[in-house]
Parts: C-alpha cells; structure tokens; sequence
C-alpha cells in the first residue's frame, strides 16, 4: 500500500508540475494586453489555491508511505483553512526535507515546449521599457518605479504571498509568483522558520546557530531563548521551483532586464544555477550571501564561491552592503 501511495504521489507531482507550468504561459493565447494579465492574475490566484491543497494531500501520502503504519494525518496537520500548503513538521519530514536541498529536475523538454507554443514572451504593455526580478519578496517587495517599469516577484511562503497580492496585485505593471526559483524545475519542500525571514529550502546549519544568536544577543535584539526557537522550522511544505533561465527568456528582446535580486536565503546559488547563460541580460544583479565562516544554511554558497561565479558570467563586484549585523552581505554587481 505504501508503494502504490509513494506512485501515486509522484505521478501527481508530474501532473501538478506539468499543469503548474502550463498555467504559467496559457497566457500567451490572448490578444489583448490588460485582458492577458487579468487572466494571468486569476489562474495564478486559482493555481495557488490547488497548489496548496495538493502540497498537503502530497506531504500526507509521502508520510504514510515511509510510515505504513502511521495515518497521514497524525504527522501533516494542515494548520490553514482553504487547504494551505503549511503543515506541521515532524521527524519524518526531516528526511525528506534534507534530501530535497539537491531537487531533481523535471524533464526540460516540458518547458521548452510550452515556450514554443505559446511564443515565449510576456505580453508587455508597449510602454514599458525595463523589467525586474525580484526573488525573495517576503513582505518588502521591489514595486514599479514608474509605468515604463515592470517587477516581476516571487515569493513561496503563501502568508508573505498573499500580503503583497492585498497590498500590490492590482498593479498592473507587477506579477507576483508563488513559486520559488532554483536550479531545476520541481517541486521541493520549504522549511518556514518561527521566524520567516530565515525561512529556506535548506536546512540551517546549526553549527553556525550559535554565533548568530551571539550576535543578536550583542545587538540586544530580543532574547537568546526566543532568537533560538525562531530558527526552528514551523511547518514544512512543498513548493514549485522553476529556474529563471524561463523567465528571462520570456522578457521581450528590446525591454531591458534592469535588475535581478537574489535573496533566497541560502538558495541563491541555485537560483544562478538555474538562470545560466540569461543571466547575461541583467545590467544589475543583487545576491545576498552570508560571510560568516560557518555558512547559515547547509549547502549555500560562500561569498567567493558567488564572485567567481558573476566573474566567469561578465560581471564585477561594486557595492557590498552589510545586513543582520554584519552576518550577512548584499552584493551588487554590475557588468564588467
């Protein structure tokens, strides 16, 4: 029974991952601009709202499927009426959760034939001029700086989501995505920390926990007991990934790609991965990067292992600002 369930399970991650991507360009069939992003704006709203029932449903089955024995509901409790993805973490999602920092790609060929057939390009009002992607929006997101200027944000975790579509989702000129980005296209779980700012789909390094809280402990920020238990995951669910080598390709060639920023905490390395050569568009690009000598996040890359990255792409290091105390960098680059 377990077998059958861990099948179905991945054969309704294919389904999912396939209608996930092919709601992401059906836009292309319409004519009409403002019409093309209202429509796109109702089947993301509407995607999401199954993607988030289905990411349960899923987590459920791949419990019961490690534990036969154990009901799926005693270790995934959704925790959010209307079937939202965040369910209560337990040990048996730990497994899971640590392997999936190494996602295993859906078969290209997927992408690229949605591409083809809906002709590859965002349906842009013919005003504008520039675009940006902001990657980790959390609940600050880079808006339009004008009507020529289009963002185009993502942000996994559905409370953060949901706020900037409140708060920005009748802008026409800014789209905002529920998914996260990374090196492969799939679905993979997301740790939300008590503390959602350090939220990742990786795990924290613990060895690193401990200069942190000595840190926020030196900058009197909250108490040690309270910064340690904000590191923990609260709840675990599978979010869709997608690399953003798609998205720039779907920016028509005369609209500049001003801006590309990176703050997946600890994902960006995978976010770069999965940008490859397009990266080569973007005037500017933000990464965020940790320069501590134990790396927060299990698995992210170091601060040198990103600069000889943008080296090898055409890029230089111009600006580095520091952020959490000096734990943490915001590295801006600009063309070489």
């Amino acid at each position: 029974m377990g077998i059958q369930q861990g099948v179905l399970g991945a054969v309704a991650a294919s389904v999912m991952l396939l209608l996930l991507v092919g709601t992401f360009f059906s836009y292309q069939d319409h004519v009409n601009t403002s019409q093309s992003f209202d429509q796109l704006h109702a089947d993301i709203s509407t995607m999401a709202h199954h993607m988030q029932q289905w990411s349960a449903q899923k987590a459920a089955l791949e419990a019961q499927s490690e534990s036969p024995s154990q009901g799926a509901s005693s270790t995934h409790s959704p925790v959010e009426a209307k079937g939202s993805p965040e369910t209560k973490r337990s040990s048996s999602e730990s497994s899971a959760s640590s392997a999936s920092s190494g996602p295993q790609c859906s078969d290209p060929s997927m992408v690229a034939e949605y591409l083809k057939r809906f002709g590859g390009k965002l349906p842009l009002q013919s005003n504008i001029k520039s675009v940006t992607i902001d990657v980790g929006q959390a609940d600050t997101p880079i808006t339009p700086t004008g009507d020529d200027h289009f963002v185009i944000g993502f942000e996994p975790i559905p409370v953060q989501y949901r706020g900037n579509q409140d708060k920005y989702g009748n802008l026409p000129n800014m789209l905002n995505m529920p998914f996260g980005a990374g090196d492969c296209d799939s679905w993979v779980h997301f740790n939300e920390n008590n503390f959602k700012d350090t939220s990742s789909f990786l795990e924290v390094n613990q060895n690193a926990v401990a200069q942190r809280l000595d840190v926020l402990e030196r900058n009197n920020y909250g108490d040690r007991e309270s910064n340690k238990v904000s590191f923990n995951a609260h709840y675990n669910y599978l979010v869709p990934v997608i690399q953003l080598r798609h998205v720039v390709n779907l920016i028509p060639n005369d609209v500049e790609l001003a801006f590309i920023k990176l703050d997946a905490q600890g994902f960006e390395g995978k976010c770069l991965m999965g940008l490859g050569d397009t990266i080569k568009r973007a005037t500017r690009v933000m990464v965020e990067v940790t320069v501590t000598k134990e790396q927060f996040y299990i698995g992210s890359w170091t601060k040198q292992e990103v600069v000889d990255h943008m080296q090898k792409m055409g890029y230089r290091l111009t600006q580095e600002q520091e952020n959490t105390y000096g734990e943490e960098q915001n590295l801006y680059f600009d063309k070489a």
